[in-house]
């Protein structure tokens, strides 16, 4: 999962692999970035981000439940491409 945001262009993009857009398809997509869109027109940057990652991790989880059997395989810091 990706939340890639194009601060020069005031635009942001979530990108997720086709294993998982399987799953959740494009409305679900479309739903959390026009909540996001709506805290971004607030001018409120920080909680339109949190709300972007809280909502794509509840929907993960719903979709593919962890456990104790399926441990984290990456990191969970971010990634900063510079």
């Amino acid at each position: 999962m990706l939340i890639y945001l194009l601060l020069a262009d005031r635009r942001f993009e979530i990108v997720a692999d086709r294993g998982i857009h399987r799953h959740v398809g494009n409305e679900g997509w479309e739903a959390i970035a026009r909540q996001m869109e709506a805290i971004f027109a607030e001018r409120r940057y920080l909680d339109a981000v949190e709300h972007g990652v809280r909502a794509i991790t509840a929907l993960l989880a719903r979709h593919f439940p962890g456990g104790d059997r399926d441990p984290n395989q990456l990191p969970n810091r971010p990634v900063l491409l510079g």
